[in-house]
């Protein structure tokens, strides 16, 4: 209890708390994960909007001479990269993403995304050093070699070598799995009929067969089962009591608690909650919003393992680099426009 509101979430649906803090600490890589972002609404959307975010960012290829590389010579055969980088994107908020590379002499042949889950890095106990990449699914495992695979681990400074173990998904397992519990009990609470559990106390009443008899009544009236509109019962020998809270007592408590549980969701992704929370904000706000998250959240370690990536492991074979440019969206646009008419102005 707390300010006289109940404070307990049910985490029944998880096995218990014991359970729910194991499967809340599983790195972010595991079904459980994958679980919650169905699960959670919030949780995706946060997956989503840094996904798109990355998706959308201006980049170019050069050459070593600097020339620009024209978007289809750059991807080659792949036709749409803009999805591919969000899938990318996307699986690198839980700290790892991989592509299966076909690539020629003259271009990108192919690119294919994987599912991180099927992915085992192998490296060599002596030295630590990549040596392949084994590939599981569907009961099939296959090795692929360093140069078949291009690999993007987000950085971390809890792990040498290999994926990422603290990422965006992981710090907002928590959170999102509270909200999960959160909605599950509403659930079974619905199913009762936003009824909290009652139990009918009979004084004296030894017989089984009248309190099984008893029970499946009162089960059938909490329930709305019963086409029973009126009974008379011995007030005496009998008494309700109520265990747990009432809607009454839970509409504060879910709101503050769910509350509380979305702005960590936005938290562990460094969104803002502003925008998180709403798709209402004004221009100005929105703008400030958006520069504060492209230069000061994880979605800055998202990119630019995007664009490391792609450089080392792939365009590097042409002899090309990758590069962002952040500075070109509508946010950095306006504050520049805005310091060159303070200065003119000064001058």
């Amino acid at each position: 209890m707390q300010d006289g509101q109940i404070k307990g979430v049910d985490f029944e649906v998880f096995g218990g708390i014991d359970n729910f803090l194991k499967l809340t600490s599983d790195g972010g890589n595991g079904t459980h994960a994958v679980k919650l972002r169905t699960l959670v609404p919030w949780l995706q959307k946060a997956v989503t909007m840094t996904a798109n975010a990355v998706s959308q960012l201006p980049y170019y290829v050069e050459a070593e001479s600097e020339e620009l590389i024209e978007e289809d010579t750059a991807w080659g055969a792949v036709r749409n990269p803009q999805t591919l980088i969000s899938k990318v994107a996307a699986s690198l908020c839980g700290g790892a993403a991989y592509l299966l590379a076909d690539v020629g002499s003259k271009g990108i042949i192919d690119l294919q995304y994987l599912i991180p889950s099927s992915i085992t890095p192998n490296f060599n106990k002596s030295t630590g050093e990549l040596v392949n990449f084994t590939r599981s699914l569907n009961g099939v495992s296959q090795t692929y070699s360093v140069e078949q695979i291009i690999y993007f681990w987000l950085p971390d400074d809890t792990v040498e070598t290999g994926p990422a173990q603290i990422t965006p998904i992981a710090n907002a397992l928590l959170p999102a799995g509270i909200l999960a519990a959160q909605d599950d009990s509403l659930r079974q609470y619905g199913e009762r009929g936003f009824i909290p559990p009652t139990i009918l106390a009979a004084k004296g009443m030894t017989n089984k067969s009248d309190v099984e008899r008893t029970e499946k009544w009162w089960n059938a009236f909490l329930r709305g089962w019963t086409k029973t509109v009126a009974k008379i019962i011995n007030a005496e020998s009998m008494t309700p009591q109520v265990i747990g809270a009432g809607m009454d007592e839970l509409r504060g408590s879910y709101i503050e608690i769910s509350t509380m549980q979305i702005k960590n969701i936005a938290a562990a992704f460094g969104i803002p909650v502003s925008t998180f929370l709403s798709d209402e904000n004004s221009y100005a706000t929105a703008l400030s919003d958006t520069k504060l998250w492209y230069t000061s959240s994880q979605f800055v370690s998202i990119y630019q393992t995007v664009e490391d990536t792609f450089s080392d492991q792939l365009f590097s074979r042409f002899g090309w680099n990758m590069e962002y440019q952040p500075e070109q969206i509508e946010a950095f646009q306006t504050e520049e426009t805005d310091k060159t008419s303070a200065l003119q102005t000064l001058t």
